[in-house]
């Protein structure tokens, strides 16, 4: 799915409209003030007299611009969490951030098993950067799914899963430290702590069309 332009996007002139315009008339009780038949109001009085003449349009503004605001947040949701495009209609939206979050488990086992293999000295620059790229990118992608998560495996079940994945990052950090100290075996240790983190994370997610392939 490709981007949407901004500049055929409603919401994001909605919100634009709205601050230029609250901008344009926020800005009126100092010309009010500059009049000489102003000079002596008292501050309740400047705040009426602009209200009679800013408020309505100012309060248009505000308006536009929260209703654009909400409008690009829902549709930036939606674009996040949306499934592809081959899976369509109803069942495929259904499950989709359960369905993102067990490939994107997959994907990191599959790299903890790949990291486990490579212990050993002359690979330890290599292991740090393939942790790094694991703990920031791979794991970032799951705890994005937060929303998304929660509201299909409601929020119970979703504690203990995020609790399990905060147990992968955990040992990955552990792995990402033995490692750059040269400690072989504490780093092979919190590798496997996390495939086994990983294992139960899988668990708890809905089952779904894609579990067999995932596990396999």
């Amino acid at each position: 799915m490709r981007p949407h332009s901004a500049a055929r996007d409603p919401w994001f002139w909605s919100f634009v409209a709205g601050a230029v315009v609250a901008t344009a008339y926020a800005a009126f009780p100092a010309r009010l003030g500059a009049q000489a038949s102003t000079v002596s109001m008292q501050p309740a009085q400047r705040v009426r007299a602009w209200a009679r003449s800013a408020g309505a349009p100012f309060a248009v503004g505000v308006v536009l611009m929260v209703v654009g605001g909400v409008g690009l947040r829902r549709r930036r949701r939606r674009r996040d969490t949306a499934p592809p495009e081959s899976e369509g209609g109803e069942a495929g939206a259904r499950g989709a951030a359960s369905r993102r979050a067990r490939v994107g488990l997959d994907r990191i086992r599959k790299q903890i098993a790949d990291l486990a293999a490579l212990q050993s000295d002359r690979e330890r620059q290599a292991i740090a950067e393939r942790l790094d790229a694991v703990l920031e990118t791979d794991l970032g992608s799951l705890f994005a799914l937060r929303d998304a998560l929660t509201e299909e495996m409601g929020a119970r079940r979703y504690a203990v899963f995020i609790g399990y994945v905060s147990s992968v990052e955990r040992n990955l950090a552990r792995a990402w430290s033995a490692n750059i100290d040269g400690a072989e075996d504490e780093s092979s240790r919190s590798l496997q702590r996390a495939l086994v983190a990983v294992g139960e994370a899988l668990g708890e997610l809905p089952a779904g069309p894609g579990a067999a392939a995932a596990a396999s």
